[in-house]
This record gives C-alpha cells, sequence and structure tokens, in this order.
C-alpha cells in the first residue's frame, strides 16, 4: 500500500508540472512561488521554446523560471539555469538577453557579459535586466560616481518610478526609516527591499540626499568600495584576503566601523543586516525601524520614542487601500518589521504611565498585521507577538 501511494504522489508531483500553462515570471522579492510552481513553469516555457528556437521573450521567462528555482530548491534550479544558459548560448548568442542572463549566473566586477549588456538596453523599463544593471553599475563604483553611467543609473531609477516598478507600501517604508535617521548618517544595506526603494527616493524624489547608502556585499569589491571612499572624502583602504566564512565577517565588521569612524557619520542598519555583522551586534541598539551604531549604551528606547512621536508617517498603515497594487506580493513581509522593530515601546509607554501614547501604537501597529495580504495564520502569529507587549 505505501509504495502504491508514493507512486501516485510522484505521478501527481509530475501531473502538476506538465499541467501549468507557460505564465509570465517576475522576480521572487515580486511574487514568491514554490518549487513546484517553478519546476513547473520550466517545463512549460521549454515547450515554448522548443517550437521556435529564436523566440528571445520564451528564453527569458523559461531562464527566469529556472533562476527563481535555483532560489528555492537551490541544487535542481542551479543545474537548470546552467542547461538553460547552454541553450541559450547556441540558440541566441550576442543577444540582450543571453548577455545579462549569462551575467546573472556569475555576477562580478568588470563582466564582459554585463557591458555588452549594458550596450543593448531594451525600450521596456519592466525589464527585469534593469535590475541586474542597476546592481552593476553600483559595484562597478559608477552609481557613486559622476558621468555617463552614474547618468544611466539615475534614469533607470527614474524610468522604474515613473513606471510604478515599486509598491507604495515599500517606498513608504523605505522612507520612514530614513526619517528616523540623524543628518547625513550612513544606511547598511544587504539587497534589493533594503537599498533601491531608498536610492529611488534619494535620485528621483530628491528625499534624504544627505544619507549614504551603503551596500554591504559590495564592500568587499575594490571598485564599489573606492568609489564610496571618494564620495565620502575619506581613504579607501586595501582588500582584505579572506579564506573562511568567520574571516569575511570579520572584515566586514572592521570595514563598517572604518566607515563610520574616518567619517565620523551615524551608522545605520537594516533589520537583516544584523546577520553577517555578529562581532559588533553588542554595539547595534534598535532605535525604532532600524539599527544603530554606538561603542556606549545609550537611551536607544527615547530616541525609538522620538521618532515613533516625530518622524514616522503612520497614516498608510491605517487608511484603507485607496489604489489597489497587486502586481507585487513576495516582499509584504517588510511590513510585520513595524511589529518586530516597535511592539516592545507599547509595554515601555505603559510602564511609563503614558496610556494614550500606548493605545495609539498598539492600534497602528494591530492595523498593520490585519490590513496586509498575509494568511490568517500569519497574522495571527504576530498579532500574537504584539499582545504579548500590550
Amino acid at each position: 500500500m505505501k509504495k502504491w501511494i508514493l507512486a501516485g504522489s510522484a505521478f501527481a508531483f509530475a501531473a502538476c508540472l506538465w499541467a501549468q500553462e507557460p505564465q509570465e515570471i517576475r522576480g521572487i522579492i515580486e511574487e514568491s512561488r514554490d518549487s513546484v510552481w517553478y519546476a513547473g513553469q520550466v517545463k512549460a516555457w521549454d515547450r515554448v521554446v522548443m517550437q521556435d528556437t529564436l523566440d528571445e521573450k520564451a528564453w527569458r521567462n523559461l531562464f527566469e523560471a529556472a533562476k527563481g528555482l535555483s532560489m528555492v530548491a537551490p541544487r535542481e534550479g542551479g543545474k537548470a539555469m546552467q542547461a538553460v544558459l547552454a541553450r541559450m548560448e547556441q540558440a541566441i548568442p550576442g543577444t540582450f538577453t543571453y548577455n545579462i542572463s549569462a551575467y546573472r549566473v556569475q555576477q562580478g566586477p568588470d563582466n564582459a557579459f554585463a557591458e555588452k549588456a549594458l550596450k543593448q538596453l531594451p525600450a521596456d523599463i519592466r525589464d527585469r535586466g534593469y535590475d541586474a544593471i542597476l546592481g552593476y553599475l553600483w559595484m562597478m563604483g559608477d552609481a557613486d560616481g559622476e558621468g555617463e553611467r552614474a547618468d544611466l543609473f539615475n534614469d533607470i531609477l527614474r524610468r522604474q518610478y515613473e513606471h510604478g516598478k515599486y509598491p507604495s507600501f515599500i517606498l513608504r517604508y523605505d522612507y520612514n526609516q530614513l526619517q528616523g535617521m540623524d543628518e547625513g548618517g550612513l544606511f547598511f544595506g544587504n539587497g534589493d527591499m533594503d537599498l533601491y526603494g531608498k536610492v529611488m527616493l534619494q535620485r528621483v524624489l530628491g528625499v534624504d540626499t544627505d544619507k549614504v547608502l551603503v551596500v554591504l556585499p559590495m564592500l568587499g569589491m575594490p571598485s564599489y568600495r573606492n568609489a564610496l571612499c571618494r564620495k565620502l572624502g575619506i581613504p579607501s583602504f586595501p582588500t582584505r584576503k579572506v579564506t573562511t566564512e568567520e574571516e569575511y565577517e570579520k572584515a566586514l565588521c572592521d570595514m563598517v566601523e572604518y566607515l563610520i569612524r574616518e567619517t565620523g557619520r551615524p551608522g545605520y542598519f537594516a533589520t537583516g543586516a544584523r546577520r553577517p555583522l555578529e562581532n559588533i551586534a553588542d554595539k547595534l541598539y534598535n532605535e525604532g525601524l532600524v539599527y544603530k551604531y554606538s561603542e556606549r549604551p545609550y537611551d536607544n528606547i527615547a530616541a525609538a520614542k522620538r521618532h515613533v512621536e516625530q518622524d514616522y508617517h503612520f497614516d498608510y498603515l491605517t487608511e484603507p487601500e485607496f489604489r489597489k497594487e497587486t502586481w507585487w506580493s513576495g516582499s509584504e513581509g517588510l511590513q510585520l518589521n513595524y511589529t518586530v522593530m516597535l511592539a516592545h515601546l507599547v509595554r515601555s509607554y505603559r510602564e511609563k504611565g503614558e496610556d494614550k501614547k500606548a493605545e495609539r501604537l498598539y492600534r497602528i501597529l494591530r492595523a498593520s498585521v490585519e490590513n496586509g495580504h498575509f494568511s490568517e495564520e500569519r497574522k495571527k502569529v504576530y498579532l500574537d507577538y504584539l499582545e504579548r507587549w500590550r
């Protein structure tokens, strides 16, 4: 009986893969799917490619499906990406689709595929290759410099903004994080959701341009690091050879502290940036929606309350959706950071006898969870967490 059940499950899985119709593949931060769906889309788009081996749109979606699979099932997805890229090289060599895909398989500075793709940018700003190009220009130091490639970086951001690249909840969250920083602060972030919305606010809308965004994973690259140090007006520092994960994390912490020390600017960190910075975790204090670096203990609770009362814009969390923004569903968990980072302040207000402030913040945080597009199970987890601090 057990063998029959297993055989039936395998048959159902295979049937699911083949039953899928090809769908436009969006990035995993925009729309997160499971491995079964991505594997099914690899099969679906492969059928389209087999009908027309010159169809760049089909190749692009086939690659994106394999890329998405690699994010949730690295071993299977990695093999799929390499196989798709090898076939693309035979079918559509020299195209933007091939060059940008080849770059994304093995990203890094001074990349020949990225340089070719830069000269072949498509007219459609929705193309996900633009995100990879932004990352490449930043990595090469062009985003923090001047000249034609800096202008291109800013122009891509402008066009993405005008097209509506990011939903408002991301830009509003980024805006609040920037508002809670002191003038001239350094913001250290890891990836797309930490940084791209903020750089869009700065370069397109002129918001908080005194703050400097620092891409943590790029600090080990001389092209990026040297351009950043020139922008900050401080001497650069040589690359340190590292061979282990521990050495890398130690070197990263040293670079972070060097930037803060040499510039004299306050340092702030995205919520997800603490993991590779465990060596300086005892110097990072929750100051609202970000962690702030400090050599000495200070009243970070008072600072967080000041941001809640004076700096953060919360109304959108309690209001209905005035405009549906349904194209983005993969990063809505960002909104849950309000509860994670601020819930403890509700109890702090009550302990100080400030019940009105406590109740106001409680209502805001509860609405931020209830109004989000989360499952009822996920909502319950965060609402239960909030209740612990009430």
